[in-house]
This record gives C-alpha cells, structure tokens and sequence, in this order.
C-alpha cells in the first residue's frame, strides 16, 4: 500500500492556499497536504484532531482518573414543542496560545425544529447580510519545515 502512487489529478483543483514555497491541499475531513511548488513532493502533512473539552480534560484530569464535565441537558420548551429551541447563549473564541483574536457572544439564539438534522441542531450565528464581527488582527497560518518557514495570509485552520 505504501509504494502506490497518489493520483493528483483530483487534488490539484482543491487549492486551497499557498506561498511561494508551498501549496495546500485540502484532501478529506480534517485532513490536509502541503506540497513542494515544483515538483509536487510533500512537505509536510495536517491532520486535525477535535475532541470536546481536550483542555479541560488534559489539564484538570489527575493520575487516578479523566476529568469528566457534566452534562448539560437542554431546557424542556414550555411555550409550544413547534416553537424550538430558544434562549440560547452561545460563546465563540478564536485564540492562539498567547492570545485572543476573536471573542463574540451571542445571546437569546432561537431555532426551530425544521433545521434539526440527524440528531444536531444548527443555530444560525451570522447572518451574510449583516455586518461581520471585527477581528483584532489578520489571521494566517504559519508552517515550518527543517530547511524552511513560512506564513500564508489570511488563511486559518
């Protein structure tokens, strides 16, 4: 398996960014490829990991046991079962390690129950018509390699 070649015919229209030494390729979820400009060799690969609460269950879990949050049961909907899901607050954090970038609040969140799909429920947080949330410095994605580094602008993963 390891000696078969990658077919870039399909990923090569997936583009994503780049700079002037590499471009990025989005291959499937949370996956992602950053090749040489030239010769099409990889330089390196991102592969997200999302996990719910990993912080908090890194740093408050001890030797004996994981830190376990409690979960939170969603209120019962005492004015009509048609009206949805109401009252919401939702939080929204961009930050790096240092410091953050974006921090939005958005308070009472309605939806009723025609956008449930599969068991999630989608709360629409922004609107495209409306103005957007100010960001307090531009966002790139910064990447290093033994030989190289580099940034590419306005591109956040």
């Amino acid at each position: 398996m390891l000696d078969k070649k990658f077919d870039w015919s399909k990923t090569k229209k997936t583009n994503m960014a780049g700079d002037d030494h590499i471009d990025i390729y989005y291959l499937m979820d949370n996956l992602m490829l950053a090749a040489w400009k030239g010769n099409d060799e990889a330089a390196f690969w991102h592969y997200l990991l999302p996990c719910h609460n990993l912080l908090d269950r890194c740093l408050k879990g001890t030797v004996d046991g994981i830190f376990s949050s409690k979960i939170v049961k969603a209120p019962r909907c005492d004015i009509d079962p048609k009206y949805g899901l109401h009252s919401y607050t939702c939080v929204i954090e961009l930050r790096n390690q240092r410091q953050s970038i974006l921090c939005e609040r958005f308070r009472n969140i309605n939806n009723s129950e025609n956008y449930s799909e599969s068991g999630w429920i989608a709360f629409p947080l922004i609107n495209i018509h409306e103005p957007h949330i100010p960001l307090s410095r531009q966002l790139n994605f910064l990447w290093k390699t033994e030989l190289f580094k580099g940034k590419i602008k306005a591109c956040f993963i």
